[in-house]
């Protein structure tokens, strides 16, 4: 009898009983697969089909690939981060509105972090250069991350956000606003030009589309910028902050010379060069280093990666 109730109850009341974490996570994940089809409507309408293909083309085949790799590889690190670490809690957060804002910090922090150092350790590069290979902006950048991006942007942001307090509750709670958050960020260019609101409190709390299209330029004076998701606060923090004057010109994309189009280039190019850059070394010294060091360093100073022309 009470099963039969329960197969009768509304929608929108087993919707109101559920926390707002649940909610989130119920409404948020579809929204931005939406937005994307809506995006894609638009562009046709603003331009050709071709040119269409063009923008999603790469970071589509990067979707698919590591979505059918995740199939045979299967990692569940985040849990594993959980169940392992969470004895270890420096403190445990309560559920309360301040601790959500906290959590949101905390979860910013622990993404700061992993970005941080996708940019700074070779290896880890290679991982991430994937998602910055495309010449556009375009919200289905934020399905072209890697497998081996998502284990480690797993394993750093869960296991930093179990220490310090965030039970699996919150943890969920951050991950919503982030994906959500963290695809936006990545719209169209033509679709939302100034990529502000417009309003001074707003740009400046949040991190805006207008923010993140600096950190995917190949321009020698944005790069190693903007590396948070939601909230540049510590962006801000650690120096990495940069603004742009209205109407500056973003060159996106790679710095060294890739093909934006072929697939292997941009998801393999990276790791090839590293390969390459560790086989060729003088040493094992050497080439033990070539992947802990930063993209572009090598025993004699010269750079790896070419500067487009």
């Amino acid at each position: 009898m009470q099963q039969s109730q329960q197969a009768h109850t509304p929608w929108y009341e087993a919707f109101g009983r559920l926390d707002i974490v649940a909610q989130l996570n119920l409404l948020l994940p579809p929204l931005l697969p939406i937005f994307l089809v809506i995006e894609v409507v638009l562009l046709v309408l603003l331009q050709s089909k071709k040119q269409v293909f063009g923008i999603v083309k790469v970071p589509a085949m990067i979707h698919i690939f590591n979505r059918l790799l995740g199939l045979v590889i299967s990692l569940d690190i985040g849990t594993w981060c959980i169940k392992v670490l969470s004895p270890y809690a420096f403190f445990q957060l309560p559920h309360t509105w301040w601790a959500f804002v906290l959590a949101l910090l905390v979860w910013e922090f622990s993404h700061f972090i992993f970005h941080y150092t996708s940019h700074k350790v070779r290896l880890l590069w290679c991982f991430h250069a994937p998602h910055h290979a495309p010449e556009h902006m375009s919200l289905i950048l934020i399905y072209s991350n890697t497998l081996m991006q998502g284990i480690y942007a797993q394993l750093v942001r869960v296991s930093i956000g179990t220490l310090l307090g965030l039970d699996i509750h919150l943890l969920l709670f951050c991950m919503a606003i982030d994906f959500s958050w963290g695809g936006l960020i990545h719209v169209e260019e033509r679709l939302w030009k100034s990529g502000k609101t417009g309003w001074r409190l707003l740009d400046t709390l949040f991190l805006m589309p207008v923010h993140h299209r600096i950190h995917h330029s190949s321009d020698a004076e944005f790069i190693d910028t903007n590396y948070c998701n939601t909230l540049p606060i510590w962006d801000r923090v650690f120096g990495t902050y940069r603004d742009v004057p209205d109407g500056t010109r973003i060159n996106y994309g790679l710095v060294r010379n890739v093909n934006s189009s072929s697939f292997l280039d941009a998801h393999f190019g990276d790791l090839y060069l590293l390969a390459r850059d560790m086989w060729q070394a003088d040493n094992w010294q050497d080439r033990i280093l070539y992947p802990f060091m930063p993209p572009g360093w090598s025993p004699r100073n010269n750079v790896t990666y070419l500067a487009k022309t």
